[in-house]
């Protein structure tokens, strides 16, 4: 990978919006070794924002020891960037902190804000981010389903509130996988709770029994219940609907063809008729209603 140029900037226009993960012992490492050779590493940073994507602890150590500037690198697209994470998180550093997986994802997200890569029409943000951060492309898939619909601002109970649970499982699948599952199976299998819903409090529970089934759609459910109807049956449904159907007509044809030009004397026999007809349909009706009730 050609190497970028590093720009020093000003401590004070890059923004961090992600909170510093402190381990005991390794942010003193990185002070003394910041005080005495500044920042080596460059940060990584968004090149229209500022926005950190990399390098919050180096950041937040400069920004405590007052250091004016800091090099900084600024990809030009998401492909580049994924590069160079991938680059800083495979260089061994004593300075560097293994990552959680809620932070790989984060990282993960960030990169997304970046700009497409020109002529990326077989581009796919999950193939190249996922290796970047050292998730695999379907794990990070999905996380962010999982993300995206916890995101919708819905009501506890809701299917946000399930989503929540999901991703929050799958963080605890990918950390601390259980016992006779890994971390990308427990991560499948909840991925189906984002479909089904009511997504079990812990993760043992959620890796038990049946795996979750996604609801039939109710088009699915009707064309079901229509196969399953007898012959005899069908032929009874279609008749009622052919009727329904001719009433309908003739009532509309009745409406259209004559109604406005009808003479003066048959109006008294066609209202006769009508009233009579509709006696017979609010008896139909009852008897529907009744046989409903029973």
């Amino acid at each position: 990978m050609a190497a970028l140029k590093n720009n020093m900037v000003p401590v004070g226009d890059l923004r961090a919006d992600h909170p510093v993960r402190e381990v005991p012992g390794s942010t003193n490492e990185l002070l003394f070794s910041i005080r005495n050779n500044d920042v080596r590493d460059p940060l990584i940073a968004h090149p229209v924002t500022l926005q950190i994507i990399s390098g919050f602890r180096r950041f937040a150590v400069a920004r405590q020891l007052r250091r004016l500037r800091v090099p900084v690198v600024f990809p030009a697209d998401a492909a580049e960037a994924c590069q160079l994470v991938r680059h800083h998180l495979e260089a061994e550093s004593r300075h560097q902190m293994p990552m959680s997986v809620p932070d790989r994802f984060r990282l993960s997200q960030r990169l997304r804000e970046l700009p497409r890569p020109e002529r990326s029409g077989a581009w796919r943000h999950e193939d190249q981010a996922g290796p970047a951060v050292g998730l695999s492309a379907a794990i990070l898939k999905g996380l962010r389903s999982a993300a995206h619909r916890a995101c919708a601002p819905e009501e506890p109970g809701s299917s946000a509130d399930n989503a929540r649970r999901v991703l929050l499982l799958m963080f605890e699948a990918l950390e601390n996988p259980v016992e006779g599952r890994s971390g990308g199976q427990a991560v499948r299998r909840l991925y189906g709770y984002l479909r089904s819903g009511d997504c079990p409090a812990t993760l043992a529970a959620a890796c038990q029994g049946p795996p979750p089934q996604p609801p039939v759609p109710a088009q699915a459910q009707g064309e079901r219940e229509q196969a399953s109807i007898s012959p005899a049956r069908k032929r009874t449904q279609y008749e009622i609907r052919r009727g329904v159907d001719n009433i309908s007509g003739a009532c509309a044809g009745l409406a259209s063809a004559c109604v406005a030009d009808l003479p003066s004397e048959d109006v008294p026999y066609l209202a006769r008729e009508i009233r009579k007809n509709q006696r017979i349909l609010r008896g139909v009706l009852r008897s529907l209603q009744e046989n409903r009730r029973d």
